[in-house]
Formats: structure tokens, sequence, C-alpha cells
């Protein structure tokens, strides 16, 4: 997402009550449970 469509989210975010201005919007996130704790177990 380019900066001008982040900003234009933020501001709809910010006008609807879902976010405080000061926040920051953060367009991709990706998370996994194996990377963080590693192998769960030998099978």
């Amino acid at each position: 997402m380019n900066d001008a469509k982040k900003e234009k989210q933020k501001q709809n975010l910010v006008e609807a009550g879902l976010m405080e201005q000061d926040d920051t919007l953060v367009d991709y996130l990706q998370a996994s449970y194996v990377q963080k704790v590693g192998k769960l177990g030998q099978w």
C-alpha cells in the first residue's frame, strides 16, 4: 500500500473512531507460532 493510500485509510479509521490520530497503521504483518517457538517436537 502506498503512503497516500495508507494515510487515507488511517484518516477513515480515525474518523470512524477505530484508531487514534497518533496510532501507527501497519499495512502488512505476518506472524508464525513455529518461527517464534521453534520445532514443536520430533516425530
